[in-house]
């Protein structure tokens, strides 16, 4: 059996290569330079998987690999919409031409690998990310797609195992295929862009948040949370504040009200890392606001003093409202004038858009996967009422929340289908947790250690019976 399988291992393998063959004499390097990269973007990840999902999480593994093999699918298929569909009018094509030009620079030893990476936040920096893909890679823009979503998937891993060691109770299974085959996490950040770069940053902070929140201060639990933070701040601070100041009250919450066998010092460390996110959201913030809202000049070429940081948001607020208030999939957004409409803006800011809703095939696929999962939430009520009283002794899932208010509120303003849609695909991990939670009245109990675990009774077999003579 085992020669069996060597031999077709043997044979696929050399198929491949005849077929790369081919691909070199036939077709564009954008297309046939993505079979190079292919193979290290599927072989790779699986051991990894082997790793991170073992133990309790045994179930997950064979859901993984089938999503990164979804992943890969609708990496195609982005493509296909990007460049075929739409004749080349996406973001990712301006990503590849850049980063192509700095690859060469970077191979001729004319460019240092870092060298600008951290000068400008946003398009720019992605960008010099992209030239530093193409210059291990190839500029293949194909395999930049590739390797961009395979970005992704690891931050989609990361915001599993995030959820299944921070959250008790959680129906693991239930949720890995939530997050692995949901259609918005499956689409949105499977091209070059920015959204690939953002899942991993945020799933490298929601780990790293999860570790911390659960005690498990050492290891790379520190470095890990910050690299998603100074990651995420460099492709989009506003996604960072937000992550910042959940997890900095969540931490505070675990502090006050999480397990009392942590003992005093441990309550104490807990409240110092929160006034350390506390600090770092006050530096995350300004950076925001700059990314926002960059200074002015004047005729003269000087900088402009600035305005209130109540009328700078509120101006941020009224542009982002004017800029995709446009197009065929603009809507009319909801007006925050107090707050009472706190409530509604959120629901719907979260909740958009519902099949009632979509005018167009391209609205037709969110529209289907909003209205399946209140469908879902209306099957797992009693789950998802169980949210408040499990947010008491789970900091993880104050965080969830505070996450998805804070971009319920901040993202009111875009009046844009698909704008908004791309926006939320990012929150959408922490958007599926209670749907996964336990049941309302189901206190989930830890398994005993097995040092306390009862001996099991021994049987004792009845005596033989004696044959009587």
């Amino acid at each position: 059996m085992t020669n069996r399988w060597e031999r077709l291992l043997v044979a696929g393998a050399a198929a491949y290569v005849l077929f790369v063959g081919w691909a070199m004499t036939a077709l564009s390097y954008d297309i046939w330079g993505a079979f190079v990269v292919a193979p290290l973007v599927v072989t790779l990840p699986v051991p990894a998987l082997k790793r991170v999902f073992r133990g309790d999480d045994v179930a997950i593994l064979p859901i993984a690999v089938g999503g990164l093999v979804a992943k890969l699918g609708a990496t195609l298929f982005r493509y296909w919409v990007a460049f075929d569909a739409y004749g080349g009018q996406a973001d990712a094509g301006v990503y590849h031409e850049a980063g192509a030009r700095l690859a060469d620079q970077i191979r001729g030893g004319d460019l240092s690998a870092v060298t600008g990476l951290t000068s400008n936040p946003g398009t720019e920096f992605v960008q010099r990310l992209t030239g530093i893909v193409y210059a291990v890679f190839g500029s293949s823009l194909l395999g930049g797609f590739l390797v961009f979503a395979w970005m992704a998937f690891v931050g989609l891993v990361l915001f599993v195992r995030a959820a299944t060691i921070a959250v008790p109770g959680l129906l693991r299974r239930r949720y890995a295929i939530l997050v692995f085959f949901g259609p918005s996490l499956l689409y949105w950040s499977s091209s070059i862009g920015k959204e690939a770069v953002m899942m991993l940053c945020l799933g490298l902070t929601s780990y790293g948040g999860a570790r911390l929140l659960t005690g498990q201060w050492g290891g790379f639990s520190v470095p890990l949370t910050a690299a998603g933070i100074v990651g995420a701040g460099f492709v989009r601070p506003h996604f960072a504040a937000i992550w910042v100041a959940a997890l900095a009250l969540a931490l505070l919450v675990g502090a006050l009200t999480g397990d009392s066998r942590r003992g005093i010092l441990g309550r104490i460390g807990t409240l110092g890392l929160a006034a350390v996110a506390v600090v770092g959201l006050s530096l995350v913030a300004a950076a925001t606001l700059e990314y926002l809202d960059p200074p002015q000049e004047d005729v003269t070429g000087a900088v402009t003093v600035a305005a209130p940081i109540t009328e700078r948001v509120s101006d941020i607020f009224d542009e982002t409202e004017r800029r995709t208030s446009q197009g065929d999939s603009s809507f009319e957004v909801i007006t925050i004038v107090g707050p009472q409409d706190y409530p509604i803006a959120i629901v719907r800011t979260l909740t958009r858009p519902l099949l009632i809703e979509a005018d167009s095939v391209a609205e037709l696929i969110p529209a289907l996967e909003m209205t399946a999962l209140l469908v879902l939430a209306a099957v797992s009520w009693r789950r998802i009422v169980n949210l408040p009283l499990m947010m008491l002794r789970t900091p993880y899932l104050v965080m969830a929340v505070v996450v998805l208010v804070m971009f319920g509120i901040a993202f009111t303003s875009i009046g844009n289908l698909g704008v908004l849609t791309r926006q939320r695909s990012l929150v959408m991990p922490l958007f599926l947790v209670p749907y996964c939670l336990p049941r309302w009245g189901h206190v989930h109990r830890p398994a005993a250690p097995a040092s306390r675990r009862p001996e099991p009774r021994a049987v004792s077999s009845p005596p033989p019976s004696v044959p009587r003579s």
